[in-house]
């Protein structure tokens, strides 16, 4: 299951609701939980222009595939692009390693791009691993993109 950033924005608000119900608006309790909502919402107002960059190596039959800065919905389409720049040597690749260690931010756009690619190599019979930092692998899963995939049987996830 996929979450939308501002389903998990309502998520965090509604979970601060909760608390202000049962607790005074200066306790400890109800501090935490809209601290932690001034931090998502503080996070997203101080972001700077997004910038992505693909690097791409291929290894005989492997494609080694690294993404750094951010994926988001102002980068998202080179992904697209990428991919659709690919489609003909794919069906010559038996690996893909896609490598999310440098992605420094990414949002459900470009959660759903990455999908995108991931689908189309699976598509080719593709093994997949995406490596991630552990922070990006726990939020990958949150969103459940490890799960999705589980089905396919195509794609492997690990935080390094």
């Amino acid at each position: 299951m996929l979450f939308s950033l501002s389903d998990l924005y309502h998520q965090k608000q509604e979970e601060l609701y909760a608390v202000a119900k049962d607790h005074a608006f200066t306790s400890e309790e109800t501090l935490k939980q809209s601290q932690e909502l001034d931090q998502f919402v503080t996070h997203y107002q101080k972001k700077e222009r997004s910038e992505l960059t693909i690097i791409d190596v291929i290894n005989g039959s492997t494609l080694l595939l690294e993404l750094n800065g951010q994926l988001d919905m102002m980068t998202s389409e080179k992904i697209y692009s990428y991919l659709e720049s690919k489609k003909d040597m794919l069906g010559s690749m038996n690996q893909l390693n896609i490598n999310l260690i440098h992605l420094g931010f990414f949002d459900t756009t470009g959660i759903r791009s990455l999908v995108q690619l991931i689908l189309e190599a699976c598509r080719y019979g593709i093994e997949i691993l995406v490596e991630a930092n552990q922070s990006t692998f726990d939020l990958l899963k949150l969103m459940g993109i490890p799960t999705m995939f589980d089905e396919y049987k195509c794609a492997t996830y690990c935080a390094v």
